[in-house]
């Protein structure tokens, strides 16, 4: 792929160049010392089977970081596209996965804390969760597949500067990509909401019955914030999904703003997670 100058002036790219570096420091650093700090120190108050969730997350985090944040803050700052074809395809095509398994991950630490609290005798096993993370990769990589059987690529755009699949534009692919985007999420983004006001009663019974101390309460509060923060960053996302589905170009300042709901998620769930068995 030959160098590609992007479509914004000094003025727009320099503060998103210094923007997106924050976000890269703290997305590594963030997402790194959850997974260091679980598996190293055990540092994290969580049941074992939350605990791999939220490692998984972290996982889905760095993934994107290295994909969509990186690359966007070396062309913000190179004013241009420097990196090659390779992560071209990277942001382009595996940039599609972190979405999926965010919302995927969530929907099920949703169900499983839940079910934890309903039915408190019967335990999911750390060998079944891992089962269910791994069925979530295969669910979050099914794009790709998509991708591939159509035989599409990616292509850079100037206004947005970041590479994005052909599959947008591309009529056969669009329905099957509909249907699998409202499949992997949106039907788990809406289900996630909906099981969160469960376990907003449920956390506003336990406060009220044991105080805010109890260690169930603190949970819950942790996946409440976590999937929270999750809506509130993804789900600007996944709109901006489906309508590029619909309408691949899109106003160039809507696509800047959905991109930028997205490094809140990158840059707001690691530090809380890191910091929750501090409060």
């Amino acid at each position: 792929m030959n160098t590609t100058d992007i479509d914004l002036t000094h003025s727009q790219s320099i503060p998103l160049a210094i923007y997106t570096f924050v976000v890269l420091v703290f997305g590594i650093l963030g997402n790194g010392l959850v997974l260091y700090s679980s598996l190293r120190y055990d540092a994290i108050n969580l049941d074992r089977v939350s605990l791999e969730f939220v490692r998984n997350l972290a996982l889905a985090d760095i993934l994107y970081t290295i994909c969509i944040i990186f690359p966007q803050f070396v062309t913000f700052a190179a004013r241009k596209w420097v990196l090659g074809p390779v992560f071209c395809v990277l942001q382009g095509e595996v940039g599609m996965v972190p979405g999926s398994l965010n919302t995927l991950t969530v929907f099920a630490i949703s169900i499983f804390r839940l079910k934890l609290v309903m039915s408190p005798l019967r335990q999911l096993s750390l060998f079944t969760a891992r089962i269910i993370i791994g069925v979530i990769w295969l669910m979050a990589l099914s794009p790709i597949a998509l991708i591939e059987g159509y035989h599409l690529g990616v292509v850079f755009d100037p206004r947005t500067a970041r590479c994005v699949g052909e599959i947008y534009s591309h009529d056969e692919a669009r329905l099957p990509l509909m249907i699998l985007v409202s499949l992997i999420v949106f039907i788990p983004l809406f289900g996630t909401i909906a099981l969160n006001f469960g376990l907003l009663g449920v956390a506003l019974r336990l406060k009220a019955t044991n105080g805010s101390h109890g260690s169930a309460y603190k949970a819950l509060v942790m996946i409440l914030s976590l999937s929270g923060l999750f809506i509130l960053s993804w789900g600007p996302y996944l709109v901006y999904t489906f309508m590029k589905i619909k309408t691949p170009t899109l106003p160039h300042d809507f696509e800047l703003v959905v991109f930028n709901f997205l490094l809140l998620n990158a840059f707001g769930n690691p530090p809380y997670s890191a910091l929750i068995p501090l409060l």
